[in-house]
């Protein structure tokens, strides 16, 4: 049980209940946020993104809700979505990795994310040099931040369009590394 997280509380909160009863919702509200424009500008510039028919195993396992673009040879990776945290609020985040073992240049990667982040506020590196699986930047928002518009999702679209078309600016600069 200490496995699962199931150790100290095994009833159903009044959270937990009102969580179940809306996730359906809160799922086509994500996915609408991933969507339509983001989905389009995603594809012209990283080509058609990944239908994640497993974004619930994505939650489970990964603790994120998100869409990826695989680029050649899934050395790296553009993603956008929803990203769980240990605080209140998930993260709303733009993303670009890469994969150590499947990327054969790394260096000549790191220093074109070092570069672009030199040049961008928001973007911050993370797991470089480590053993991590994907390392890369990312430019992340508290959803916190989008809950004062009238309008959450076309908030979180338009950071999405943002920081898809300045992340753009590694492919422009950079069109030997692996892009589809």
């Amino acid at each position: 049980m200490e496995e699962i997280g199931l150790k100290d509380n095994r009833q159903f909160t009044p959270v937990d209940v009102y969580a179940i009863q809306n996730m359906n919702r809160l799922q086509r509200m994500m996915d609408e946020c991933m969507d339509g424009a983001v989905d389009g500008v995603m594809t012209e510039h990283f080509g058609r993104a990944l239908q994640q028919y497993n974004r619930y195993n994505q939650l489970k396992y990964q603790e994120r809700y998100a869409k990826a673009s695989e680029q050649e040879g899934r050395a790296t990776e553009v993603t956008v979505g929803f990203y769980l945290t240990d605080d209140d609020y998930p993260i709303v985040s733009v993303v670009y990795e890469f994969c150590p073992r499947r990327c054969s240049d790394v260096p000549k990667v790191v220093v074109a994310m070092q570069s672009f982040i030199a040049t961008h506020s928001g973007w911050e590196i993370f797991d470089l040099n480590t053993d991590a699986e994907w390392q890369g930047i990312s430019c992340d928002r508290s959803l916190v931040e989008f809950l004062h518009y009238e309008d959450h999702i076309n908030e979180i679209q338009k950071f999405f369009l943002e920081k898809l078309n300045e992340l753009h600016e590694i492919k422009v600069k950079n069109p030997d590394l692996h892009w589809k």
